[in-house]
C-alpha cells in the first residue's frame, strides 16, 4: 500500500503543477481522476464519500452552461477538493474517527462531511467567491442528486442535514464571516 502523504502528493500534483501555467486548469478534467486515484487506497468507509464527491464534480461539470457564472464551480474545485485530498487541517482527525473499530461507512461519511463543508467548502468560497443564489441552490440539487444515489439511508441524511449545514457556510460567505 502507497503511504497516505505519497499518495497525497501523487494526487495533487497535477493540480500544483497546472497552476504553474499560463493556461487555467481545467478542473472538470483533472479533479475526477484525482478523486478516482483516492478512492483507489481509500478505506471502505471513505469511499461513499469519495463516489460522491466524484459524482458531484461529474454533474456540476456536466451542467456548466446552466450557471449563472459558469466559471465558478470550477474555480471552487481545487481548493474544495484540493483540501480533503491533501488531508491536512482536521482531515487526520476524520481519518482517525473512520478507522475507529465501530465506525461504519455512514457514521464515517458525517465525519467527513462535516470538515469537507465546515473547513473545505469555507476555504475554496473564499477563493472563487460566494456564487450566484441560483447558482448555490442549483449545486445544492445536485449535491444531493450525487448523495442519494449511494443509497436510501444517505438520500434520507442529506435531505435533513445538508440543506441547514449548506445554508450556513452560504450565510458565511455572503456575510464574510471568516
Amino acid at each position: 500500500m502507497i503511504p497516505r502523504f505519497l499518495l497525497t502528493l501523487l494526487v495533487l500534483l497535477p493540480l500544483l503543477l497546472g497552476t504553474a501555467h499560463a493556461a487555467p486548469v481545467d478542473a472538470c478534467t483533472t479533479t475526477p481522476a484525482v478523486l478516482q486515484t483516492y478512492r483507489a487506497h481509500a478505506t471502505p468507509n471513505e469511499i461513499p464519500f469519495v463516489r460522491i464527491q466524484e459524482r458531484v464534480v461529474e454533474i456540476g461539470c456536466a451542467h456548466l452552461s446552466s450557471f449563472d457564472d459558469p466559471a465558478w464551480f470550477p474555480r471552487t474545485l481545487p481548493v474544495f477538493i484540493g483540501k480533503f485530498l491533501a488531508q491536512g487541517s482536521g482531515w487526520p482527525a476524520v481519518a482517525s474517527g473512520c478507522a475507529a473499530p465501530l465506525t461504519g461507512p455512514l457514521t464515517c461519511g458525517e465525519l467527513m462531511v462535516r470538515e469537507h463543508l465546515y473547513a473545505d467548502l469555507v476555504a475554496a468560497l473564499r477563493v472563487a467567491g460566494c456564487g450566484t443564489e441560483a447558482d448555490w441552490a442549483r449545486m445544492g440539487g445536485y449535491v444531493q442528486t450525487a448523495i442519494a444515489q449511494e443509497g436510501p439511508l444517505w438520500a434520507w441524511g442529506a435531505s435533513i442535514v445538508m440543506p441547514m449545514r449548506r445554508l450556513e457556510v452560504r450565510l458565511r460567505c455572503v456575510r464574510g464571516d471568516w
